[in-house]
């Protein structure tokens, strides 16, 4: 049995761990692991679940169970965790339609909700698809209407990815594709998991995190930069557009070549080399930044292609049907005048 005054350092434990700011605190880029609060309670075993919460049991730190706590503290503490958790939920859930709907603003954009973890790899789901052992997963959304990239996870794309939580830009001309029935799930064209676009080993794919380009958008247009490119020795030629000389001090189209060492101690333009390495480009320029962030919308396939081609369909054959009867009209005047 555990005494009074162990079962009231407990009880305090737990109301001020419930009560802090940081119980139902969710990060800015949130995964689905934030979803729930960090304790549940099993109410058929009258057991509190959670992560380091019980120093008291060595054999299981990560259990309170009922006969440790008064029962007036324990009512009180099970009420505090469902209220807690909800305010949790709510604000995940806020969230969550913040980044659908960032989402659904542009195509290429995409948001990776695991976090690192030492058991899942390289892949966080293990389903087998398309010949696929396993693959990561990206939500994407367009038209309003959400789908998942799934990458094969033997993909080379994935060797220099962080896989953390987040938005990234991402090119393929995989296109969207509905689920087999087999894979149908309840919900229809209303469920994101019902379409997918897939990229095996070997496709063609590009992956850049989105606040990298938005820090190179910031870095060209700030210092009024027309084009990057490498040189021969990894350093960087840098073209700027022409100014105002009366306004800068430096000559219209000025060429500034800047080694390696230079760009070391450089942030800023050690982004643009990294990704100018990592995507295997020679150059970059603003345009191509521009294009990155407003790629045209890729169309649905499935029902509602078929349906308008079905409405085209029936538009044709009333045009010949009218034309058909304009014909017979004809012939019958041309009978009657003889």
């Amino acid at each position: 049995m555990v005494n009074s005054n162990l079962k009231k350092i407990l009880a305090n434990q737990l109301k001020a761990k419930l009560n802090s700011p940081d119980y139902v605190a969710v990060p800015s880029l949130i995964s689905h692991d934030d979803f729930h609060g960090s304790l549940l309670v099993s109410a058929s075993q009258k057991k509190i679940i959670g992560t380091n919460i019980n120093p008291n049991r060595r054999e299981n730190e990560h259990v309170v169970c009922y006969d440790e706590l008064e029962p007036k503290d324990w009512e009180e503490i099970v009420e505090l965790i469902r209220k807690q958790n909800k305010e949790k939920e709510q604000i995940w859930e806020e969230k969550k339609r913040d980044i659908e709907a960032k989402l659904n603003s542009q195509p290429n954009l995409y948001y990776y909700w695991s976090r690192p973890h030492p058991w899942h790899g390289r892949a966080n789901c293990w389903v087998e698809w398309k010949g696929m052992r396993g693959y990561t997963t990206f939500s994407g959304k367009q038209n309003g209407r959400g789908y998942g990239l799934c990458i094969a996870e033997n993909h080379p794309i994935l060797d220099s990815f962080s896989f953390q939580t987040g938005f990234y830009l991402i090119d393929t001309n995989k296109p969207i594709e509905r689920n087999s029935p087999r894979y149908w799930s309840d919900g229809g064209k209303s469920n994101p998991s019902n379409f997918h676009r897939f990229v095996e080993v070997g496709d063609k794919i590009t992956i850049t995190p989105f606040d990298k380009i938005n820090s190179l958008i910031q870095l060209f247009k700030v210092q009024n930069i027309k084009q990057i490119s490498l040189t021969n020795e990894r350093g960087l030629l840098i073209e700027y557009n022409p100014t105002n000389s009366s306004e800068s001090n430096r000559d219209d189209n000025q060429l500034l070549v800047m080694s390696n060492e230079e760009v070391v101690n450089k942030s800023e333009f050690q982004v643009v080399q990294s990704y100018l390495q990592e995507n295997n480009k020679s150059s970059l320029n603003q345009q191509e930044l521009n294009a990155l962030l407003n790629t045209n919308s890729v169309q649905w396939p499935g029902p509602n292609s078929n349906g308008n081609l079905g409405k085209n369909l029936a538009i044709g054959v009333g045009v010949l049907l009218v034309i058909g009867l304009l014909i017979s009209l004809l012939v019958k005047n041309k009978r009657v005048k003889k």
